[in-house]
């Protein structure tokens, strides 16, 4: 089992292959193609905390990829109504 925080790489859950492969299916965002990704939690993780650790990475990938324009949209994220419903509590 891995250790909390270490890395998980493509190879290890998946096999890699370098080659062309035909085009199934094309994903897309705001007319620009892209790589669509699903992510969840485990069952027993916060999601608040897995949504911004995910966050933090996806930035810290975009920083270290600046030069290639690498970027990250996140059009879907559950616990964006999380956070709406929690923010008032701390903020009366």
């Amino acid at each position: 089992m891995p250790v909390l925080g270490s890395p998980v790489y493509v190879k290890d859950i998946a096999d890699v292959i370098d080659g062309v492969k035909e085009t199934t299916s094309i994903s897309r965002y705001n007319g620009k193609n892209g790589i669509g990704l699903m992510l969840k939690k485990q069952g027993d993780a916060n999601a608040v905390d897995v949504s911004k650790a995910v966050r933090e990475k996806f930035q810290s990938i975009e920083q270290q990829n600046a030069s290639s324009g690498v970027k990250f949209i996140i059009a879907d994220d559950s616990t964006d109504n999380t956070i709406a419903a929690v923010n008032p509590l701390f903020l009366t």
